[in-house]
């Protein structure tokens, strides 16, 4: 409509309203009614107001055709001056108009970008993408509708190559004040300050009727401190235990390694170890328990141990490897790091005493790769005793096609008697559900007899693309060894 006929349009609706005539509150009846209740809608799309624009158009008819009766009587003048008024009016409409068709004409940016990307993207490329974005094809392409729903964190665990977005999708994200909106707009500004920005499409003119959206394409930046896999996904299964006991005048630090079922990929790992740091970040103690290249075993075993002639206070565990990959040079050259804290939670501190961490993370489903995976803690010190467990990553993270409920983990005696039970998630979770991963949860418990069994497990898995490895309950058995206290004898 363009802004002054909408504003004689306005002005027109008051001075009917104010001079109420039947055929005239019939003529605006519906148009009130159908704004006051529209207006009540969280979301307000342009398109909704387009049953109100003919009623306003007839109204500001009527105003125009009461301004020509004032300023004169005769029926030519009054022809002249509403011909006049009219073509001022939608003036600046026509010119929009003809501007939009001009731009319709010309080769948009969705086609600039799309000639772009095929001529500078490697085929098969990992590729997220927004609504408005250009028609690509021969990649591996994942529409995300919108892709400030997702951290850039997300991006790379899932690892995708890069990521396109448009303003007719993210800009509708910072024009508004919602707090709904705010956690997608700083997705979005994430994802602009740790990605780079390798091309951007921009029309040549930008008004409400541009037909054409700003185009960004992203590379996804794999920095040498962070893993295109997440640690310890290199594996099907990986297990570190941590002990610290008395010995003589003072403490020893005892880590084991083990790890099963070796992924095929580029990387490789070497120097696990775990390490105390403090709370500014600063390292403490570093103990590697394997010096050098692992991976080549399969089963791999690996145990060292370090004297402390006294314990830090307030300190975290870290527990990690070195990686290299083959796929990059840059990577390799600066030695990089997998890494996961052992935190959990602020109104838990390691003491200073003895005390064991068993950490597990196991790949699910058995009988189909890959899909996501679920971490186990254990931590016991004296009497008290701590699990915790996080399932995350791939298919029941933001970009599959799967769901699991009601995932666990659950401690029982030798006879199988159940101890204890910690309910990951209740209910659904996953890319089909309305909450996805990572999720994580932990449970203080009262009595830990020992020996005892761990075990991992679901109510029911789905996978979309392969629904014949669907179905549950499923539970898997943690080797029983992992979680057995270590003697003293052995610590020596």
């Amino acid at each position: 409509m363009g802004q002054p006929l909408e504003i004689f349009s306005l002005v027109a609706v008051v001075y009917l309203i104010f001079r109420h005539r039947k055929k005239e509150i019939l003529l605006l009846s519906f148009p009130l009614v159908y704004y006051l209740v529209m207006g009540r809608y969280l979301r307000h799309w342009d398109r909704y107001i387009l049953p109100v624009v003919p009623f306003l158009v007839i109204a500001a008819a009527i105003l125009l055709q009461e301004i020509a009766s004032k300023i004169s009587r005769s029926k030519s003048k009054q022809n002249l001056i509403i011909a006049a008024l009219v073509s001022g009016v939608i003036l600046f409409p026509a010119l929009r108009v003809a501007r939009y068709v001009d731009l319709m004409t010309k080769k948009g940016t969705g086609l600039q970008a799309k000639a772009w990307i095929e001529e500078n993207i490697p085929p098969g490329s990992r590729i997220a993408y927004e609504m408005y974005c250009p028609p690509i094809s021969g990649y591996d392409l994942h529409n995300m509708r919108i892709v400030g729903y997702h951290s850039y964190q997300g991006y790379r665990e899932a690892g995708f190559d890069y990521v396109i977005i448009s303003s007719f999708t993210y800009n509708r994200f910072f024009r508004t004040r919602l707090e709904s909106a705010i956690q997608t707009r700083k997705n979005y500004q994430e994802l602009e300050a740790n990605n780079e920005l390798i091309q951007q499409f921009t029309p040549p003119s930008f008004s409400p009727t541009q037909p054409n959206p700003i185009i960004k394409i992203y590379k996804i930046n794999y920095e040498y401190w962070e893993a295109r896999l997440p640690f310890p996904v290199n594996f099907d299964q990986y297990s570190q235990l941590i002990r610290v006991e008395p010995v003589g005048e003072g403490w020893m630090l005892l880590s084991r390694v083990t790890y099963s079922g070796r992924l095929g990929d580029d990387e490789y790992m070497e120097n696990p170890y775990v390490r105390l740091v403090d709370p500014q970040g600063s390292e403490l103690v570093k103990l590697i328990i394997e010096p050098g290249r692992i991976g080549e075993e399969d089963p791999f075993v690996a145990e060292n141990s370090l004297f402390l002639p006294s314990l830090p206070l307030n300190y975290k565990i870290h527990i990690g490897y070195g990686y290299g990959s083959s796929r990059s040079q840059t990577l390799a050259e600066k030695s990089p790091f997998k890494e996961f804290t052992l935190d959990f939670g602020e109104d838990l501190q390691y003491p200073a005493g003895s005390y064991s961490v068993d950490f597990v993370c196991k790949m699910l489903p058995p009988t189909h790769a890959a899909e996501y995976r679920q971490m186990v803690a254990l931590f016991q010190s004296g009497s008290k005793a701590v699990l915790w467990s996080r399932i995350f990553g791939g298919e029941v993270g933001s970009f599959g096609d799967d769901y699991v409920r009601d995932p666990y983990v659950r401690i029982a005696d030798l006879r199988g008697r159940e101890i204890a039970k910690l309910l990951v998630y209740q209910g659904k979770i996953g890319s089909l559900s309305s909450v996805g991963g990572p999720w994580e949860n932990s449970v203080v418990l009262s009595f830990l007899p020992s020996p005892y069994k761990i075990y991992i497990g679901y109510q029911f898995y789905y996978d979309n693309r392969h629904p014949q490895v669907a179905g549950g309950p499923l539970e898997i058995e943690i080797a029983r060894e992992l979680f057995e206290p270590q003697t003293s004898q052995k610590l020596d």
